[in-house]
């Protein structure tokens, strides 16, 4: 739950995902709409909570239980609560982790909020390589020139942005002294060649740029951009480990190499379905015509086609 969405849109996820706890602080607790579950603060409510076991729990669950609930941004029409198995997450991490190349010694700024699936991926493929997290304090984010003279201090090695951030940030000063930096990857919307091009300009660090929507746990593909090359668009890559991606007619049928057609995703990481939303989930994940029985693919309602070299290039939504 961000604190800064508006009330109308807690009390929505509130009453949707209907939570048996919410973990919150005294000071945002006033702000949070009511709700059925119990309410924990956690740095004013210690001494009943210091008298719980301090032992691990036992495990619950596996592999397909949910690992969380996110809300799509409702940019496409209402908020809708996302349900991502622990197995899905677990790929997606290790996946991601192996693909960046995370090593102990790297330093991944954590900015997103955790209602944005960019947490899920700066938060766990940095944990599970054993690396650390920079934390910049509340606000920092939304300053470019503080954020940029965070970024050098700590030595951040990793950065996750979306495009707009990283264009801000290129026109920072304080940016170019962030000699620690290897990796930027782009995320969240189309990346411009421009972009990619005035980044090499500034510096000598790998820009990747990923897909993938809320549906198939954050990512589904990913490209790594070259210097010296500035296509018309940037593809958004290959399918990262344990996806398949296709380029599919209105009937689901497969369409040749440079033929656009919605891209549908399968494999390890689809969401289990939309939270409460049973006739949703059936429109929007369908049964997988190339895979086992069983098998499921997520019609993203977005417009792409296969490029000769294997990649994918993103074109837009369907129906604009």
């Amino acid at each position: 739950l961000e604190p800064e969405y508006p009330i109308e849109r807690l009390a929505l996820m509130l009453e949707d995902a209907r939570p048996l706890v919410v973990l919150t602080s005294e000071s945002l607790q006033k702000t949070l709409p009511l709700h059925g579950g119990i309410t924990l603060c956690l740095d004013s409510d210690w001494r009943s909570l210091s008298k719980e076991s301090r032992d691990n729990p036992v495990p619950a669950g596996g592999p397909n239980n949910t690992a969380y609930v996110i809300y799509t941004s409702g940019s496409t029409g209402k908020p809708k609560g996302v349900l991502i198995r622990r197995s899905a997450l677990q790929n997606f991490a290790l996946s991601l982790r192996d693909n960046c190349n995370l090593a102990p010694n790297d330093r991944v700024l954590q900015i997103a909020s955790s209602c944005f699936d960019m947490s899920v991926a700066e938060i766990f493929p940095t944990l599970l390589a054993g690396a650390a997290l920079a934390l910049p304090q509340p606000g920092e984010q939304r300053d470019p020139a503080r954020l940029a003279r965070f970024i050098s201090r700590l030595q951040v090695t990793v950065l996750f942005s979306v495009p707009s951030l990283l264009d801000v940030l290129l026109e920072e000063p304080g940016f170019h002294r962030c000699s620690a930096l290897r990796l930027v990857i782009a995320a969240g919307d189309v990346l411009p060649p421009q972009l990619c091009e005035r980044f090499f300009k500034q510096f000598k660090a790998d820009l990747h740029n990923l897909y993938g929507p809320t549906e198939a746990t954050v990512q589904t593909t990913i490209w790594r951009c070259q210097r010296g090359i500035q296509p018309v668009r940037i593809p958004i890559g290959r399918p990262i480990d344990n996806y398949q991606v296709y380029v599919l007619d209105r009937n689901l049928q497969l369409l040749p190499v440079g033929v656009p057609g919605e891209l549908c995703i399968g494999g390890a990481g689809l969401a289990r379905g939309y939270l409460n939303s049973p006739e949703l989930t059936s429109q929007k994940f369908v049964p997988n015509p190339f895979g086992d029985t069983g098998d499921r693919l997520y019609r993203t309602g977005d417009l792409a086609k296969y490029l000769p070299d294997g990649s994918i290039d993103f074109l837009g939504r369907v129906d604009h």
